[in-house]
């Protein structure tokens, strides 16, 4: 986490859809240019209020699943001291992650969507299993053993 003081620029919201359904994100823009969001209304309309003005913002950072941009989340937001004057310390977006648990999500999700395949080609949706996908990840990412699908694979590897 960091805390900041920055200038509130603006206040923005946008609707999504996520996977509790919809809702709607506001977007904190800071005097440094830095974007932090927030799901919790009662937080971002706390937001509208420092418009314009300076704010002690706490912040925490977390690279995006796929870890190619880093997401920045608004934990807090205070009034700032009298006279405080902005720090430059906010959360710095990171390049492209190349580390084994992001190469591991990767493979997960080649072998998840490969099994969907696999499994619409067989004619038989929704028949594919986790223990299938670990298997399978774990066939892409160490190349051991033979394909966990077997001859029954309707796309083999080249």
């Amino acid at each position: 986490m960091a805390t900041i003081i920055q200038r509130v620029d603006d206040v923005q919201t946008r609707d999504v859809n996520t996977r509790r359904g919809a809702g709607v994100v506001y977007d904190i823009i800071l005097g440094d240019g830095t974007k932090a969001s927030t799901f919790d209304s009662d937080l971002g309309n706390k937001a509208r209020q420092f418009v314009g003005q300076m704010a002690k913002v706490d912040l925490t950072s977390k690279p995006s699943q796929d870890g190619r941009y880093t997401n920045v989340y608004l934990n807090s937001i205070e009034p700032a001291d009298a006279g405080a004057t902005p720090t430059t310390d906010a959360p710095v977006t990171p390049g492209p992650r190349t580390d084994d648990e992001t190469a591991a999500r990767i493979a997960r999700t080649s072998a998840l969507r490969y099994g969907i395949d696999v499994s619409i080609a067989a004619n038989v949706p929704g028949q594919i299993s986790w223990n299938d996908v670990e298997d399978y990840t774990h066939w892409i990412l160490t190349g051991e053993g033979p394909n966990p699908l077997g001859a029954d694979d309707p796309f083999p590897p080249a």
